[in-house]
């Protein structure tokens, strides 16, 4: 094996690294011997050309050594501006905000400015991203054309306003439909009304007004059953509002169908409660539920409303029946008596109207058996 063109190899790496060290160290020493003025002149130069690698730590180096003079703020303008162009936006946005601190009367300033919210428009992410720069970056531009509202670049900031505002838009709206779509309705209802707060030209309102209130109804729908009386009114709120707001629309007779499931929800619920409640509270409760649902004329026409009803209304007279017999056993001896009348009355009433449910013969024998008590007494 020859190991000449190896050795020949070498050779040559050796003299390119000398003559690059070599290079480089001429040209810091012919650096060293510059004037300032030289090297602000050869920075400028470099950042005319597009070397902006080159104009950076020129610019640095010569930022000290004009401090306290008018020149400081375009040497550091430029300085910022080189590092935006390399697209360093963070470090970019962050000295051409302290240039317009350190230098708000010089006619950098009003650029600097600007420049500092681009640096922020420069680092706003898609919309599937965090949004933070998109949300400083609104602020720099709000900020800008605060100070210089006559400043021929308050429409561009206005578009650029509009472009950022419409990714946080996208946004939202994807996280409120994410949250509907994965069920978390308590979310998507809020996420929803926030929209129409944060965005109020947001398109096609009306059919995000309808799935909040759909949000609001499905939230309710799972809710725990001492929750649901309070959700479901809330969701007929926001049903009727839809209809109020928006008569035309596709889905209002949508919002009816479960504006009337709402309200069967608030009647279920009012009744499904009275379990929870004290033996003596719940005679009150449930008379209260009975007119309720007694009351509830919207159901006529519809079958199925209609049937829920009834199915409630047996179910709050079967509690009632149950109700007066736990009190009429549990009573003192003198109030008995009262009980068990009570008893017998409240049983016949709910034998009329539900003589054929599968509850009939339980009330039966418990009618039987008061009535037997009153005669004994």
């Amino acid at each position: 094996m020859s190991y000449r063109p190896l050795l020949s190899h070498i050779t040559l790496m050796f003299f390119v690294l000398l003559t690059l060290t070599s290079s480089c160290a001429l040209s810091k020493k012919s650096l060293e011997s510059k004037t300032p003025e030289d090297k602000l002149a050869l920075a400028m130069t470099y950042y005319g050309k597009g070397q902006y690698f080159k104009a950076i730590p020129l610019f640095e180096e010569l930022l000290p050594v004009y401090r306290g003079t008018d020149k400081r703020a375009e040497i550091y303008f430029y300085y910022a501006k080189a590092q935006y162009e390399m697209d360093n936006a963070i470090m970019a946005g962050f000295h051409f905000k302290r240039l317009y601190d350190q230098h708000s009367l010089s006619e950098f300033a009003e650029e600097s400015l600007f420049m500092h919210a681009e640096s922020y428009y420069a680092q706003s992410p898609k919309w599937s991203l965090d949004q933070t720069p998109t949300y400083e970056a609104l602020q720099a531009y709000q900020n800008f054309i605060n100070i210089y509202p006559t400043s021929e670049r308050v429409e561009l900031c206005n578009n650029r306003i509009d472009l950022l505002r419409d990714k946080l838009e996208r946004k939202a709206l994807e996280a409120a439909s994410l949250y509907y779509r994965t069920r978390d309705y308590r979310a998507a209802a809020i996420a929803y009304e926030n929209l129409f707060l944060e965005f109020p030209d947001i398109e096609n309102p009306s059919d995000l007004y309808f799935l909040a209130a759909m949000s609001y109804f499905k939230y309710a729908e799972r809710s725990f059953i001492d929750k649901q009386g309070e959700r479901y009114k809330i969701a007929i709120e926001k049903l009727k509002l839809v209809q109020a707001l928006y008569p035309e629309h596709l889905e209002y007779s949508t919002c009816d169908q479960y504006i009337y499931r709402s309200k069967l929800g608030v009647l279920s619920a009012s009744v499904n409660m009275i379990y929870t409640k004290p033996l003596d509270e719940r005679v009150v409760a449930v008379n209260e539920a009975i007119k309720s649902l007694e009351k509830a004329v919207w159901m006529d026409g519809n079958e199925s409303n209609e049937s829920q009803r009834q199915e409630l209304l047996e179910r709050a007279a079967y509690i009632s029946v149950q109700t007066h017999y736990e009190l009429a056993l549990s009573s003192e001896e003198n109030q008995q008596y009262r009980w068990h009348t009570d008893l017998v009355n409240i049983s016949n009433s709910y034998l009329d109207s539900f003589g054929s449910s599968k509850n009939a013969r339980e009330v039966q024998k418990i009618r039987d058996y008061s009535r037997t008590f009153i005669d004994r007494f």
